[in-house]
C-alpha cells in the first residue's frame, strides 16, 4: 500500500491531481535520461556530490552589484561619456566599444534656427573666444542647453539625475566653455558628478599605452601634447590653426573659382540645353562643403618642390580671403575687390601647378537636400555640381604647405614638439606618435604625413664647412661647433683677426644649419602607431623600400582616429577612473556661498537677479579644474 500510495502521490504531483497508472510510470523510470531536460532518474551519486567550498572565495568590490544593475540600459553604474567637439559630438555609455550617437553641430544649429535662436556660422565656440560678447555667450549657452537635453532624452533615454558624466576635453578648451558646460549639466540636467578628462591621455589609454606624442588634428586647430607615464607635459603643448577648418576654406575658394554648376531646368517640358557656370555662393553651404570634403576629397602624394612663396601666400589666402567669402563681403567694397583679385591670382597659380600633375577623375553629383533645408533659394537645391579632380586631390594640401611661426603645418608641428622635449625623452616619444581627430581620417593622410616627416629630416642634415674642425670628431650639435671655436687657454695664440674669422664662420654655420638638425638621428625611430596605411602596402612596395619600417608602426588597435578619445573615456568610466570629480553638492554649496556673500555686501539687486537665473546665482562662483592654474615644471 505504501508503494501504491507513493506512486499515486508522484503521479498526482506530476499531473495536477489526475491518477497515473503504475506500469507506465515504472517504464518511464527505466528510460535513458534525456540530455535536454531534467529527469527523476538522476543517479544518487550525482545528487549527493558535496558542494564546492566557498569559505575562502570573495567577490570583487567592482562587481558587487548584479549584472542587471550594471547594464547600461537598466542600471546607473555606467557613466555618460560626452566628447563635445567643435564640429562633431560623440555621446554614449561607458563600457561600450562605440558611442551611441555621433551628431554634427551643423545639424544641431540648423535644427534650432526655427526656435528663435540666432545661428552663428562657427558653432558653440571658436578660436576667437575673447572677441565674443556676453550676449553671444548667453545665446551659445541656451543652444548648448537645448542640444544636450535633446540628445539626453531622445538618444540616451535615461534619467540624468542618477548618472555621472565624463567630459572629454581638449587641453586648450576655454575655461569659460567648461564653466558653461558645468552650469548646464548641474543646473539644468542635475547630474550627480562631472569629470573632465584630457583627450590626449584618454586616446593613449584606448591604445593600451601611457607614453606617446599625441597629435589631435581636429576642426578648429591641431594640438600636439607629449604624455610620459600618463602625465601630460602641459608646458610643452603646441598648437596651430592649420586643421579641418583650413581645408574647408581652401575647398570653398577652389570650388567658387573652378567648380561648375548646372542649374535645374525651369520646367520638366523645356527643351533648352542647361547653362554651365560658376557655383553660386549660396549653394556652397557648410553642409555641402562638409559632404564634399568627407566623401570625395583625399590627400595626394607630394609634388616636386616649387616656389615656396606662392604656396605660403596661398596658405595665408585660404585663411583670410576664403573665410571672408564664407562670412560675407567686407564693409569697404574697394578693399574687398582688391583682396578677391589677389586671391584669384594665387588660386590660378595653384591651378597651373596642380592640374597638370593630377590624374584624378572629375566627378559630378546632384546637390543633395540636407534636412532641415536651409537654402535661401529653393531652385538651387536640385542642380548639379562638377568638382575637378585636382581640387579633390589638393584641397587638403594646406595641411602640408610651408607655414609660418604662428601657423605651422602638421609635420613641422610634430618635429617642433620633439625638439622642445628633453633629450632623454625624444626617442621614446618619437617611437610612439599617435594621431587622432576627424581631419586625420582623410584618405592618404597618414601616408603623406610619414613621407613629409622623413623628407624634412632628410633635408635637415648639418652642412659641412671647408675649414677643418679643431677636434678629430665632428660636433654633435651646432651649439657644440660654436663653442669649440671659441679661444682657449692653449699656449698658441691666434691673432684677433683669425679668431674673429673663426667665430664668424661658426656663426654662419649655425645660421645655415636647419632647425631640425638635432632630430636627424631619429629618422629611423619615427613610428606612427595607428597608421592604417601600412596594412595596405603590397609586398613589392615593402621589398623596394630602402629602409625597413620600425616594428611598432601600425601596431595600435584599428580604431577610427576620431573615436579614440571617446573610447578612452568609455574605458576610464568602466574602470571608474579619470580626472578630478566635481560633485553636484559642492557646486551647490559654492553657489549658496556666493549668494551669502552678496547678501553680506548688501547688494539686494544682484541677489534678486541671481535668484531669477535658472542655472545658478553666480556664474563665476565655482571654478572648474584648470591645468593652467597649476604649478608645473619639467624635470
Amino acid at each position: 500500500m505504501s508503494r501504491d500510495g507513493g506512486d499515486a502521490t508522484v503521479g498526482r504531483s506530476a499531473s495536477s491531481g489526475a491518477s497515473t497508472p503504475l506500469r507506465p510510470r515504472q517504464r518511464s523510470l527505466t528510460r535513458r535520461p534525456s540530455t535536454t531536460s531534467l529527469d527523476q532518474s538522476t543517479p544518487a551519486t550525482a545528487r549527493t556530490r558535496p558542494p564546492l567550498p566557498t569559505a575562502g572565495l570573495h567577490t570583487s568590490p567592482a562587481y558587487s552589484t548584479s549584472l542587471r544593475s550594471r547594464h547600461s540600459l537598466y542600471g546607473t553604474e555606467d557613466r555618460i561619456v560626452l566628447d563635445l567637439g567643435s564640429r562633431i559630438w560623440k555621446i554614449g555609455f561607458s563600457g561600450e566599444p562605440a558611442p551611441r550617437e555621433c551628431i554634427s553641430m551643423l545639424d544641431i544649429v540648423t535644427s534650432q534656427d526655427g526656435q528663435g535662436v540666432s545661428v552663428a556660422p562657427i558653432g558653440l565656440w571658436s578660436l576667437d573666444k575673447g572677441d565674443v560678447g556676453e550676449l553671444e555667450w548667453d545665446i551659445r549657452e541656451e543652444r548648448l542647453k537645448r542640444a544636450l537635453r535633446e540628445v539626453w532624452f531622445n538618444t540616451l533615454m535615461t534619467d540624468p539625475k542618477t548618472r555621472k558624466v565624463i567630459v572629454v576635453e581638449n587641453p586648450l578648451l576655454s575655461t569659460k566653455v567648461k564653466e558653461m558646460i558645468t552650469r548646464v549639466l548641474f543646473g539644468n540636467l542635475q547630474v550627480l558628478s562631472i569629470s573632465f578628462a584630457n583627450s590626449h591621455v584618454l586616446s593613449l589609454m584606448a591604445t593600451g599605452t601611457v607614453t606617446g606624442l599625441v597629435i589631435d588634428c581636429g576642426n578648429l586647430e591641431t594640438t600636439a601634447l607629449s604624455v610620459f607615464a600618463a602625465r601630460p607635459l602641459f608646458p610643452l603643448l603646441l598648437s596651430t590653426p592649420v586643421a579641418g577648418n583650413r581645408v574647408t576654406s581652401r575647398l570653398r575658394s577652389l570650388l567658387l573659382q573652378f567648380g561648375v554648376y548646372v542649374p535645374p531646368p525651369p520646367s520638366s517640358s523645356t527643351l533648352l540645353a542647361p547653362t554651365r557656370g560658376k557655383i553660386p555662393r549660396e549653394v556652397l553651404t557648410e553642409d555641402l562643403l562638409e559632404e564634399i570634403k568627407t566623401r570625395y576629397c583625399f590627400v595626394g602624394d607630394p609634388l616636386p618642390p616649387a616656389n615656396d612663396e606662392i604656396l605660403r601666400r596661398a596658405s595665408i589666402a585660404s585663411n583670410t580671403g576664403a573665410r571672408r567669402a564664407s562670412v560675407g563681403p567686407e564693409p569697404n567694397a574697394e578693399d574687398a575687390e582688391a583682396n578677391e583679385a589677389e586671391d584669384d591670382e594665387l588660386l590660378r597659380r595653384l591651378e597651373r601647378r596642380y592640374s597638370r600633375n593630377s590624374a584624378t577623375t572629375t566627378i559630378s553629383f546632384k546637390v543633395p537636400s540636407f534636412p532641415p533645408s536651409s537654402a535661401p533659394v529653393s531652385g538651387t537645391r536640385k542642380g548639379w555640381i562638377q568638382v575637378p579632380g585636382w581640387v579633390r586631390e589638393r584641397a587638403a594640401e594646406v595641411l602640408f604647405e610651408e607655414g609660418t611661426d604662428d601657423a605651422r603645418n602638421v609635420p613641422d608641428l610634430i618635429l617642433e614638439s620633439l625638439l622642445k622635449l628633453p633629450i632623454d625623452l625624444r626617442k621614446p616619444l618619437a617611437s610612439s606618435i599617435l594621431v587622432i581627430g576627424g581631419t586625420a581620417m582623410l584618405p592618404g593622410f597618414f601616408r603623406r604625413l610619414r613621407h613629409d616627416l622623413l623628407a624634412r629630416l632628410a633635408a635637415s642634415h648639418p652642412v659641412s664647412v671647408s675649414e677643418p674642425l679643431a677636434s678629430s670628431s665632428p660636433p654633435t650639435s651646432p651649439t657644440e661647433s660654436v663653442f669649440s671655436s671659441l679661444p682657449t687657454s692653449s699656449p698658441t695664440k691666434r691673432s684677433r683677426s683669425g679668431r674673429h674669422k673663426a667665430l664668424s664662420d661658426r656663426l654662419s654655420l649655425l645660421r645655415s644649419t636647419p632647425r631640425f638638425a638635432p632630430l636627424v638621428h631619429l629618422a629611423d625611430k619615427l613610428v606612427i602607431t595607428n597608421d592604417p596605411s601600412l596594412s595596405a602596402l603590397s609586398s613589392t612596395e615593402s621589398s623596394t623600400r630602402p629602409t625597413p619600417l620600425p616594428p611598432k608602426s601600425g601596431a595600435a588597435p584599428n580604431f577610427a582616429p576620431a573615436l579614440l578619445p571617446w573610447i578612452g573615456g568609455s574605458l576610464a568610466g568602466a574602470l571608474k577612473t579619470g580626472g578630478e570629480e566635481i560633485l553636484r553638492e559642492k557646486w551647490e554649496e559654492a553657489v549658496e556661498g556666493a549668494v551669502e556673500g552678496l547678501m553680506e555686501m548688501g547688494d539686494d539687486e544682484a541677489v534678486r537677479d541671481a535668484d531669477d537665473e535658472e542655472d545658478g546665482p553666480d556664474r563665476k562662483a565655482f571654478v572648474v579644474p584648470d591645468w593652467t592654474l597649476m604649478r608645473l615644471r619639467v624635470v
